[in-house]
């Protein structure tokens, strides 16, 4: 099952959802660079990308593209890669997005 990043708002409930389909989620600034644009000053044109490792079990991951106001998960600056879990709180500028993945669903 593919991870989704939900948007959160100011109250944390989610108001729109981005599943993460084909291993790969670019964020940023500019429209046709990158899967998910944020019209946000504070975020940088190709900003982030979250990815997939694709092991026996998967492990996604996290990846600051050398912003300059940064990318944060739970509240700490992100620096290079970042590996992501299930419940990760992630800002990029002033977004805060839930990131939603249960490795155990489909297993067998």
């Amino acid at each position: 099952m593919d991870p989704t990043l939900h948007l959160l708002d100011e109250n944390d409930l989610p108001v729109d959802s981005f599943p993460i389909v084909g291993g790969k989620l670019s964020i940023g600034r500019v429209g046709g660079k990158c899967d998910l644009r944020l019209d946000d000053h504070w975020v940088a044109s190709e900003h982030a990308l979250i990815w997939v490792r694709p092991d026996n079990e998967p492990v996604w991951f996290l990846e600051d593209r050398g912003s300059a106001r940064g990318t944060f998960v739970n509240g700490y600056g992100v620096s290079g890669l970042h590996r992501l879990m299930h419940g990760d709180i992630i800002r990029i500028g002033r977004s805060r997005f839930f990131f939603a993945w249960d490795s155990l669903v489909g297993a067998a």
